[in-house]
């Protein structure tokens, strides 16, 4: 399993403001799930994913774009989400 690091920092905020950030990394490390980078490739496929779906916002288009990317399934509990994780585009 792969996850944007923008995901992984987000899913840290609240566990922070509590003093639990170590249950996130411990849930990161037992599930063996790799934090992506966001590098050039993957913010280059998230900005043309918001230039074709303006309603898009730049988190969710950097977690698909990781999951594109890296050619892996996207899981998420986000049904407008979900319509986006069909087939890849031709790149840009």
């Amino acid at each position: 399993m792969v996850m944007a690091s923008s995901a992984y920092a987000e899913a840290l905020v609240h566990p922070l403001r509590a003093d639990q950030g170590e249950l996130v990394d411990g849930f990161v490390d037992v599930s063996r799930i790799a934090i992506v980078p966001i590098d050039r490739a993957i913010a280059r496929a998230a900005a043309g994913l918001r230039a074709c779906h303006g309603t898009l916002r730049l988190g969710d288009a950097l977690v698909l774009a990781v999951a594109r990317e890296r050619d892996a399934e996207l899981l998420t509990f986000d049904a407008r989400l979900r319509r986006f994780s069909g087939p890849r585009p031709e790149r840009l």
